[in-house]
């Protein structure tokens, strides 16, 4: 080798690409969470279960000196029939905590949970013992570049352009609502008793504008009372929009996704006088707070040394092995599903007063058909209604 062309080489100037943001998955964390409660004194004593559920709410985040510290709470809702065969909700909650290492090229992370099981076990007429498990899926978005070794300035190189999946995670904090659900004609504040209340907010979509993230969507509102031996049921949809600060413009073409959690709801009877003067009614009205999550998906586009050389030189260069995932496709939509049964199936003859209805989605997997992606999973539908006998 000449030795001008020698002393090239062994200066080994680096070659350096634009840096990138890729994000990193990590599935199948399992956590636990559990709670012991007392009832209150108001509150009568457990005659019979009728339905218990639980849902995990994000709460803060804490990352420091290459590990990450997320907390939570999981939200119990516990429905049974007192002593007195009154219809009662109680509702109570536990926390939940995880830490794990970060990567050093870390810039930020985020943390999904999900409620997988959850049981409520009595301790006695006045006790609950509850217990969930979690499943956790933990986000990191980590920033870093290709270096290439033993490149001079002169040589020749061919390049390749790359798409790497990256994303950003943004949230917002309480956001309040107060919405009158429904007007009770004939009676005073005294004579209700809430029984419960509870609110399900969805984002309907999410758009980036500049330095803000756009979120609208729908908070399901509804409320149980009870006035004598009467149960009313009250519900309504309200429209929401919340804005998040980002502190840079997100790339062309992010596609954006988010999710609303209601923190708190509280429902409260007013009396109230009618416009025209004349009598006055009980008006139910609901107050609650919501906080929204957003994250960002999107391709960092750089380049990467495929193959190098110097003309009459016999050049050893070193490539990195680039490994990434490209983001390819993101869509949104909205469906619609319903499901029938009767009350012969459950041994009821005849049913009254829907009380409560929900459901939840679960089992979900996507699965490739020819150039169509379907996503299918499993929806139960859960209902609490009187029968003719109570």
């Amino acid at each position: 080798m000449p030795e001008k062309s020698k002393e090239m080489v062994e200066n080994k100037d680096l070659y350096r690409n634009e840096p990138y943001i890729k994000e990193e998955k990590i599935s199948g964390i399992r956590g636990e969470s559990s709670a012991d409660f007392t009832l209150p004194d108001y509150m009568g004593d457990v005659k019979r279960l009728l339905k218990f559920s639980a849902c995990a709410i994000p709460s803060s985040k804490y990352i420091s000196g290459g590990e990450a510290s997320f907390l939570g709470s999981v939200i119990y809702r516990v429905e049974y029939l007192d002593s007195e065969d009154k219809l009662t909700e109680a509702s109570f909650s536990s926390e939940y905590e995880l830490e794990r290492p970060l990567p050093d090229n870390c810039i930020d992370a985020a943390l999904l949970s999900d409620v997988q099981t959850v049981s409520v076990r009595l301790g006695g007429p006045r006790k609950m013992t509850c217990r969930a498990s979690l499943l956790h899926n933990l986000f990191i978005a980590s920033e870093g570049e290709v270096e290439h070794k033993g490149l001079v300035k002169d040589c020749e190189m061919l390049t390749k352009e790359v798409r790497v999946h990256g994303a950003r995670y943004f949230s917002f904090g309480a956001r309040e609502l107060a919405e009158e659900l429904g007007r009770l004609d004939g009676v005073s504040s005294d004579e209700v008793e809430i029984i419960k209340c509870e609110c399900n907010p969805i984002v309907l979509s999410a758009d980036a504008k500049g330095s803000l993230i756009e979120i609208k969507g729908e908070a399901h509102l509804f409320a149980v009372a009870a006035i004598g031996d009467e149960i009313v049921r009250m519900e309504k949809s309200v429209p929401y929009e919340q804005s998040i600060e980002i502190e840079e413009a997100l790339p062309a073409g992010a596609a954006l996704s988010a999710c609303a959690y209601c923190t708190s709801s509280f429902a409260n009877v007013n009396n109230e006088n009618s416009a025209d003067g004349g009598d006055c009614y009980a008006a139910l009205v609901m107050s609650v707070s919501l906080e929204c999550d957003a994250r960002a998906d999107f391709n960092s586009v750089g380049s990467v040394v495929a193959d190098a050389f110097l003309p009459y030189c016999v050049c050893e260069c070193e490539y990195d092995n680039f490994a990434y995932s490209e983001l390819m496709l993101s869509s949104f939509d909205v469906k619609s599903f319903s499901a029938e049964t009767s009350g012969r199936e459950w041994g009821v003859d005849k049913l009254r007063d829907v009380i409560e209805c929900e459901a939840k989605v679960g089992a979900v997997k996507c699965e490739f058909s020819g150039e169509e992606l379907q996503i299918v999973s499993e929806i139960a539908f859960n209902v609490v209604a009187r029968d003719g006998g109570g």
